[in-house]
């Protein structure tokens, strides 16, 4: 009777604690360890729901093959439904928040268009018409752009670029006109379409590749591009023209193939150390929302300022310059114009009277942090990407 009952119980144990939780794990339920969870590396981005004062993680949430994502590249929010953010990934394609970014989970694509594993380098959601949405894509050696109609749920294709190994690597759509479309590739063009990606015009032709492409947020006639090599133009006629505005920094070295390697968000570039492949500084260039023409820039461990879109520039004073670290991303709060939220290394800087005093707080990261990104309907949430 006794050993009926060991045997009785063994049998329970093995149902109970290693049979049922492989079921559910084939069939995507997570309950076995390394089968889901957090993604790898928990830190890759932190969560401010008050203003910025305390700062936690955000949890990826992953599926038994869903892959981890390494870097945010870009986090857009939806312009009406304002606790839905999507995040765009490296490696790790598109991710969706329904909580205001606490949580979030891979955005599996109906249609197939969209490769859970691809590079995502920007995404963008019509302010207009919020069902429409923009992503610029790598994925299967290419880069591409496709588009969504129905909030993220399925996405087409609407363009790609002519050669292999070249990227899509930003992408615009103006806030009343959700068919308008531009495109900045690593081919050097710079295209327009003003029909949902149906028909194509070049804007702008050179011979560097395209590293990013700034519209101002609200005055959308005023933009800038960024070439590889740190080259600026401006634009004032919604891309009808461009000025050369000249170097911007340093040079973004190619790799031997001149595949730009996967520049930044807010229009900005990178120096890599010689024989890697790394992203070791990023100088951002990133526009006033609340003043045309003015603009703030990162430039190794200090931030320069430009009140006459970047024909002039100088010294935004900080205490960052002696710390011996580089300024990771700096943002301009959506309806405080005085007010300027900066990293650099694993600490938060943030000034009230723009840049006149700072407040500091420090991070338990152990990666330096990087992009600044801050609801621009609830202001007193903000993220900040991490990464090497």
């Amino acid at each position: 009777m006794i050993f009926k009952t060991i045997i009785f119980i063994i049998v329970g144990f093995v149902t109970v604690v290693i049979a049922i939780p492989m079921i559910l794990s084939a069939v995507g339920i997570n309950i076995l360890p390394g089968a889901g969870g957090l993604a790898q590396g928990s830190e890759l981005l932190f969560r401010s729901e008050d203003g910025g004062e305390y700062w936690k993680p955000a949890v990826f949430v992953r599926g038994r093959r869903d892959p981890a994502p390494s870097y945010i590249y870009d986090i857009a929010a939806h312009p009406t439904a304002t606790t839905t953010l999507f995040a765009a990934t490296r490696s790790a394609g598109l991710w969706k928040s329904e909580d205001a970014g606490a949580t979030w989970r891979q955005v599996q694509d109906s249609s197939g268009a969209l490769d859970p594993r691809s590079d995502i380098y920007r995404v963008v959601i019509s302010r207009s018409r919020p069902d429409v949405m923009y992503l610029a894509v790598y994925q299967a050696g290419r880069g591409s752009v496709l588009r969504s109609t129905d909030g993220g749920a399925s996405f087409h294709q609407i363009y790609f670029v002519g050669q292999q190994r070249y990227a899509v690597f930003d992408v615009f759509t103006p806030p009343n006109a959700p068919d308008t479309v531009m495109v900045a590739t690593g081919e050097g063009r710079l295209l327009v379409s003003h029909d949902g990606g149906r028909y194509w015009r070049f804007s702008k032709v050179i011979s560097d590749s395209l590293a990013r492409l700034v519209m101002h947020p609200w005055y959308s006639n005023e933009g800038y591009l960024l070439t590889d090599k740190g080259q600026v133009y401006r634009t004032y006629d919604s891309g009808e023209s461009w000025s050369d505005l000249g170097i911007l920094g340093r040079t973004l070295r190619r790799t031997s193939s001149r595949v730009v390697e996967h520049p930044y968000n807010r229009l900005s570039f990178t120096t890599l150390r010689p024989g890697t492949s790394r992203q070791t500084l990023r100088n951002a260039l990133v526009p006033d929302p609340h003043h045309g023409g003015v603009l703030y820039r990162t430039n190794n461990g200090s931030i320069l300022t430009s009140v006459n879109g970047g024909s002039a520039w100088q010294p935004l004073s900080t205490f960052i310059e002696g710390l011996g670290v580089p300024v990771g991303g700096i943002a301009v709060h959506p309806r405080e114009p005085d007010t300027l939220v900066v990293t650099a290394g694993q600490a938060v800087y943030t000034s009230h009277d723009r840049g006149i005093t700072w407040s500091i707080t420090s991070l338990s990261s152990r990666v330096p942090l990087r992009e600044v990104y801050i609801h621009p309907e609830v202001p007193a949430i903000l993220f900040i990407a991490t990464g090497t």
